[in-house]
């Protein structure tokens, strides 16, 4: 029986309040499931994202708070909300670690860091039961290369050599992404307009929403001015000047170009850099979904999209239609068989007017469907192809 590698990737899995983005409990359960039946050796891979401590709170007597200062104190107490509030999914990882000869992998993301602290990885090892975990950078064998996309951000780039630090006394996270004023400056409008952040469309929803994009508008200008202003000694005294340089240029760019997230021309541009031996590239971190063969290396290169809760407009922005859910599965043959999985929910459409009448409505409707929903709610589309 020949090995299978099954992908995922940006599935942010979230502590249960309102800026949790990850409502397909039973669908991921459902799909796991299905690989889990299989008795020879199976890699499944989460590629980054898996968990999404950066939106998760420290909750307090019912108020939330984004903290600078990552320790590992924080970061098993946000493990512990997202575990309580997606038990289910844990549950089926655990589940499919019984078989012994499969393997789970989390690949560290932007949103994951936190996945870095050794007291983190044993606690999920002691949470699944399982001692065949492993956490890494990225993946590659049999010719399949993954990493989640990050380190070629440069608003999420790090050294490998500088993760952790010592301040007042206390080892944390040394990573540019957990102060780089994402916290401070968006977290606040995140809580405000949870529904419409999921809107990938950012240039239609400033259009309709003109008070949503006013306020977005306000919260970069101010971000720019922090890092321009008084982000330089935060920078400097973690060791990542150079990173801040880069980020104010990029910034600036962007804030020209009214482009805002990560484009996926910046993941190409790095697969000239892998190692040759690969033959199937995939990636995470932009939130769009590619599959093509890059013709400068002759590598096929994916990039997997999100299953947290994304939104596009439709009918004239009338509508907004939930994205597709998207996996990947390959069998290690000689070729190589690969099979994407694209999940549509059926129906799903909601009409915009009543999403900017009461966000928190629609978004506490969406989170409380999390278990109801499964596979049977979902068309699924496969897309098949050989890679010599």
């Amino acid at each position: 029986m020949p090995k299978e590698i099954y992908v995922f990737s940006d599935v942010e899995l979230g502590g249960g309040t309102v800026t949790d983005d990850f409502s397909s409990d039973g669908l991921l359960v459902d799909v796991l499931n299905l690989i889990n039946k299989s008795k020879g050796e199976v890699d499944l891979i989460f590629n980054g994202d898996s968990f999404d401590f950066l939106k998760c709170p420290i909750v307090r007597k019912k108020f939330t708070f984004y903290l600078e200062h990552i320790t590992v104190n924080v970061a098993l107490e946000k493990l512990g909300y997202i575990y309580k509030s997606h038990e289910s999914v844990f549950n089926t990882w655990k589940e499919f670690l019984k078989e012994k000869k499969h393997r789970l992998i989390f690949i560290h993301g932007n949103h994951d860091y936190e996945l870095l602290f050794p007291e983190i990885q044993e606690k999920m090892k002691s949470i699944l039961e399982s001692e065949n975990i492993v956490f890494q950078e990225n993946y590659f064998e049999n010719g399949v290369y993954t990493e989640h996309g990050h380190q070629r951000d440069v608003y999420f780039s790090y050294d490998v050599k500088k993760l952790f630090r010592e301040y007042q006394g206390k080892k944390e996270l040394n990573i540019p992404a957990l102060f780089s004023g994402f916290s401070f400056f968006f977290m606040d409008s995140k809580e405000q307009h949870p529904f419409l952040e999921r809107i990938e469309d950012r240039r239609n929803l400033f259009a309709v929403a003109p008070a949503f994009s006013a306020n977005m508008v306000y919260l970069l200008l101010k971000y720019y001015i922090y890092h321009l202003i008084f982000a330089i000694y935060t920078y400097i005294a973690r060791g990542y000047a150079k990173n801040y340089f880069k980020i104010i240029w990029v910034s600036l760019v962007n804030l020209f170009k009214r482009s805002y997230d990560v484009n996926a021309k910046v993941l190409f541009k790095s697969v000239k850099l892998l190692p040759k031996s690969a033959k199937l590239v995939i990636f995470g971190h932009a939130h769009e979904k590619i599959n093509e063969i890059q013709t400068s290396t002759n590598k096929r290169v994916l990039i997997l999209d999100t299953w947290r809760e994304e939104y596009s407009f439709s009918d004239n922005l009338k509508f907004l239609v939930p994205k597709t859910k998207r996996y990947v599965k390959i069998v290690v043959e000689d070729p190589l068989k690969v099979t994407l999985y694209d999940l549509s929910e059926k129906g799903g459409k909601i009409l915009f007017e009543k999403v900017l009448e009461d966000e928190f409505k629609y978004s506490k409707k969406v989170f409380d469907s999390r278990n109801s929903m499964d596979m049977k709610d979902y068309e699924i589309d496969e897309t098949n192809f050989t890679i010599n």
